[in-house]
């Protein structure tokens, strides 16, 4: 938790909960590129590299300031190096191993809380949250809107940095956010009522599946009526130099930072160094890229062997994605049919034998089998 005690005004406990939550546990088990900067340099940080980071740049740009904060923090989690303008995490407080033991632990101290203005953002919450103990992290839980894109609920994920202070926040009698009292609970026990209630409302689910299946209306026209109202965004990707990069790489990383669900990531051409990422809501595209220039170091993040940049796409590369899914789209739509009609399943007596025909080009075989097609 960060003190306001002996001298620590608003400023420097902003920027101490900004830094130290970059090098914690919580976040560096997720961050790519902190975990790859700190292989290097004994994992020391020029403040040259930590001002390209956007939110603590929004906080202050003046290294000077940064520092004298962070000697002031009584958590003492990391190294500061006044002359060289430099921190790390102290090689003392190792990060810990991602392990299943880790992960259960990480979920034992993480909270369920509801009740926040959806305005409100996560500094504000992370300080109200802060009276009760050393916050880890804070995962705004997030909607998706067709017209505003991604919208915070008004809840969220809190993990405490010790099992007996998110205990301690549980049994407290009444919380106040604002004068409205937020409700509370161990994220296991608000896993398992979700889990009862999608179990209560499975039969009403497929009641409602079997009346929409009785409908009038074909399939096949609710899927083009669905696909007409549905409205794009995209972002252009570019240096995708690593051939193996796929969707859930792209899926995880906006997952990792709180954006909104992307739909379909493809490249414009098999293994090409450029594509997009669809979104199908509005505004999603700009939320996501204001969300990894908060997060990341700007848009530029690292997956698997390549430096990906993610950047607002042009008229021409956005015509030419929406080709690409339509195409797609198109096939998988054929495809669907072809197995939904029994494609692919040919009887014997419609095969016919592969003929030998004399073949005169050059180079090849002198016979070619050839399969005749009806």
């Amino acid at each position: 938790m960060v003190s306001a005690d002996e001298g620590i005004n608003d400023l420097e406990k902003k920027l101490i909960r900004q830094v130290e939550f970059y090098f914690g546990d919580f976040n560096l088990h997720r961050d790519k590129f902190m975990q790859n900067e700190m292989k290097s340099n004994d994992g020391w940080f020029s403040m040259e590299t930590m001002l390209k980071f956007q939110r603590l740049a929004s906080i202050c740009s003046e290294p000077g300031t940064i520092l004298a904060a962070l000697k002031k923090s009584k958590r003492k989690l990391l190294e500061i190096d006044l002359e060289g303008q430099k921190i790390r995490r102290k090689p003392s407080k190792p990060v810990p191993e991602n392990s299943a033991n880790y992960r259960r632990q990480l979920d034992q101290r993480t909270v369920y809380v509801k009740g926040f203005p959806q305005t409100d953002t996560i500094e504000q919450i992370t300080e109200f949250l802060e009276d009760y103990g050393e916050i880890d992290g804070v995962q705004l839980r997030r909607f998706n809107n067709k017209h505003q894109g991604s919208v915070f609920k008004g809840s969220l994920y809190a993990t405490f940095n010790k099992l007996e202070e998110a205990e301690k926040f549980l049994q407290a009698p009444m919380v106040y956010y604002k004068d409205k009292e937020v409700e509370k609970m161990s994220k296991a026990d608000f896993l398992k009522e979700k889990e009862k209630e999608n179990a209560e409302m499975r039969p009403q689910r497929r009641k409602k599946s079997q009346e929409s299946k009785d409908d009038v209306q074909t399939e096949e026209n609710k899927e083009e009526k669905a696909e007409q109202e549905e409205v794009y965004s995209f972002i252009h990707v570019s240096n995708l130099t690593d051939e193996t990069i796929n969707h859930i790489d792209v899926k995880d990383l906006f997952q990792e930072i709180g954006a909104p669900s992307v739909k379909f990531f493809s490249r414009y051409e098999k293994d090409g160094p450029t594509g997009y990422a669809l979104f199908t809501t509005e505004n999603a595209a700009e939320e996501t890229l204001k969300l990894l220039t908060m997060n990341k170091n700007g848009c530029i993040v690292p997956i698997k062997s390549s430096e990906v940049k993610f950047e607002a796409i042009s008229e021409e590369d956005q015509a030419k994605a929406m080709e690409c899914y339509s195409e797609f789209r198109n096939k998988n739509n054929r495809d669907k049919k072809f197995r939904k009609f029994g494609g692919g399943k040919r009887r014997r007596g419609n095969q016919r034998q592969h003929t030998k025909f004399p073949d005169e080009s050059n180079g090849e075989p002198k016979a070619k089998q050839v399969k005749a097609e009806e």
